[in-house]
């Protein structure tokens, strides 16, 4: 047996920018307060897998977060809200991946901050622009349909995205 030192541990800034992702992603969903308590909980997951570089935990967390986010679609929250929950919760994963990516290529001690910060400004913008696109489409095409079909969709569309990183 072979022992290897492998602290992947991404650097506390990136985990702090994981946390506000998924703070919004939380806060957000928690006026259902069960996809709040679904969203908190995959919250603090994702930060805490961010933290110790643990892809498994985060995407347990994002996972969570997600139902938190169909939950919250199901019992009628208002799209916008939807759509910034379920944003928040892909981009707090698409941070903490990134993070966990560059300390284990570059290792612990690297200076990434800056590769971090351009990457989450990158996705935020993504983003920002689905949430326009995708909720512009829902309220000219929806004609009374239930919001949880929108959050199926948008769920679907994030697992897909979890399955094409994987």
């Amino acid at each position: 047996m072979v022992l290897m030192d492998e602290d992947v541990r991404p650097p506390r800034f990136a985990v702090l920018l994981t946390g506000g992702a998924v703070t919004v992603a939380t806060l957000a969903l928690s006026l259902v307060p069960e996809a709040g308590v679904l969203a908190l909980v995959g919250g603090v997951l994702a930060v805490a897998g961010t933290a110790r570089g643990s892809r498994r935990v985060l995407g347990l967390g994002t996972l969570l977060e997600l139902a938190g986010g169909v939950l919250a679609g199901a019992a009628s929250l208002p799209a916008g809200l939807v759509l910034v929950g379920i944003v928040g919760a892909v981009l707090g994963w698409d941070i903490g991946e990134q993070s966990i990516n560059a300390a284990q290529q570059l290792g612990s001690d690297a200076v990434v901050v800056r590769s971090v910060v351009v990457h989450a400004a990158a996705s935020t913008l993504v983003g920002a622009v689905s949430i326009g696109l995708v909720y512009t489409t829902y309220l000219v095409a929806t004609g009374g349909q239930p919001l949880a079909v929108l959050a199926a969709f948008l769920v679907g569309g994030g697992l897909v995205l979890l399955a094409m990183r994987a």
